[in-house]
């Protein structure tokens, strides 16, 4: 983890315009008490969680200059339709921006309906997708309540053994990038890594 300490370390440049910043998550880990399945997605069919290890969350970040409000989401999941994406657009309102995006979780609920009891039967939980999309709404909209004044400091470091990509064509980036936003008093508000 030292390429990730020389980030902080090292801290390169500062932004200190009119920038504001917000964080927030929601819990959006699946009931496993409810009476029905809960399929794990990735590496087979027929997996059901049998317990919670970690939590599932939805975690959000609003940026705004006081001209564009942008929010940035990713949720701890296999990976989101672009209809829920499209549904949470609609939900938040005042945004010139919203992304949302997953970390490809393969030990966390089907949420592509591609892992269910057999290769032909789904194991997306309708009602369970409708509460991550509710998470995620009031993930941003808790981010944008807490909006507060930064200054951004960016931070490079080489770290190829952190970074890869295992298909054609090979587009390899070895350099990790983070943002640390500080308040007025220098301390950190959240932190941003590629």
């Amino acid at each position: 983890m030292r390429p990730l300490l020389a980030l902080f370390v090292c801290a390169g440049s500062a932004w200190a315009g009119d920038l504001s910043v917000g964080f927030a998550e929601a819990d959006v880990t699946p009931k496993l008490d409810a009476g029905k399945p809960v399929y794990i997605a990735g590496f087979g069919h027929n997996r059901k969680a049998t317990k919670v290890h970690d939590p599932i969350l939805a975690r959000a970040i609003v940026l705004s200059d006081g001209k564009t409000k942008v929010a940035l989401v990713c949720v701890d999941v296999v990976g989101l339709f672009n209809a829920v994406a499209g549904s949470v657009r609609k939900q938040v309102t005042g945004f010139d921006y919203v992304c949302v995006s997953s970390t490809h979780n393969h030990e966390g609920p089907d949420t592509l309906g591609l892992w269910g009891a057999s290769p032909f039967v789904s194991g997306v939980d309708k009602e369970y997708m409708k509460a991550v999309e509710a998470g995620i709404v009031k993930a941003i909209q808790d981010a944008d309540k807490k909006l507060t004044k930064v200054t951004a400091r960016v931070g490079t470091a080489s770290a190829p053994e952190l970074l890869t990509d295992n298909r054609e064509p090979y587009v390899k980036h070895d350099e990790l990038v983070a943002i640390r936003f500080e308040g007025a008093d220098g301390k950190p508000v959240g932190v941003l890594v590629q």
